[in-house]
């Protein structure tokens, strides 16, 4: 075999190889579903209190959804990008404690948002927003504390009442609007629903900036979620600078919780 031959074979291997080499020193992403099981066990871990529902209150344990979309991160000029794409189904915990209840979302063992509700005269008040996020082992928990006034409870909403929030961290704030845009049908099953249908416009301010649309139909009876479609578009500054998409929509299969 001619010598030029020899060390062309020998470039293309020496590629190779550090193709290889420098692929593998990059972090890469495992993402892995939650089961049902791991959410049922949540659950019981945490829940205090009566598991009865109370009047005007979804009943608690965890509910199942089918579940569209996915996240994305474009972080060091493209080097360390990534997307999960979320899968087919997706839970969420309605979970009692001391001053009312939490609704734990959660698509991923590392993609979960809590939030903290507490009952308050005329209706219920949002305390806390916990979110955790992982990319390429770097993992980003955020827990904004929540300024908000009371909300109605699903029954005494009407088209047309709005009203305003602020939540924020040490070094970020969300401020929210807050909107019902009607009552609609909505089906789960063989059955149909009559659901308040809101929207939330966010407006991300400080190292966590951007925006986020968050639409809801809930159960007017009790509040339990019936459709979620949301919408997020956001950059965090800091020691490395990352652009983040999420964009899902999840819809109620059963209205008989795990537990």
């Amino acid at each position: 075999m001619p010598r030029r031959r020899y060390i062309a074979i020998a470039a293309i291997a020496c590629g190779v190889v550090a193709g290889y080499v420098a692929w593998r020193a990059i972090p890469h992403d495992e993402v892995s579903p939650v089961a049902v099981g791991e959410a049922v066990r949540i659950f019981r871990q945490r829940a205090v209190g009566a598991l009865a529902a109370r009047p005007g209150e979804p009943e608690p344990g965890v509910y199942r959804y089918s579940t569209r979309g996915g996240e994305s991160v474009d972080a060091a000029l493209g080097i360390l990008s990534s997307s999960h794409d979320y899968p087919g189904n997706s839970t969420l915990s309605v979970i009692p404690n001391r001053c009312g209840m939490i609704e734990r979302w959660q698509v991923l063992v590392t993609r979960w948002t809590e939030e903290v509700s507490c009952r308050a005269p005329g209706g219920y008040r949002l305390v806390s927003i916990d979110e955790l996020h992982e990319f390429v082992g770097v993992r980003r928990e955020v827990l904004y504390r929540c300024r908000e006034p009371v909300r109605p409870g699903p029954p005494r909403l009407r088209p047309g009442m709005e009203w305003r929030g602020h939540c924020e961290t040490d070094d970020s704030s969300r401020e929210s609007r807050f909107r019902v845009l009607g009552m609609e049908g909505v089906r789960v099953g063989e059955r149909s629903f009559e659901a308040v249908h809101t929207r939330t416009e966010l407006r991300l301010l400080g190292n966590y900036s951007g925006s986020a649309i968050e639409e809801d139909w809930r159960r007017r009876s009790d509040g339990l979620l019936l459709r979620r479609r949301s919408l997020t578009d956001a950059s965090s500054s800091g020691t490395l600078s990352a652009d983040y998409t999420e964009r899902y929509e999840i819809e109620l299969r059963s209205v008989r919780p795990d537990r």
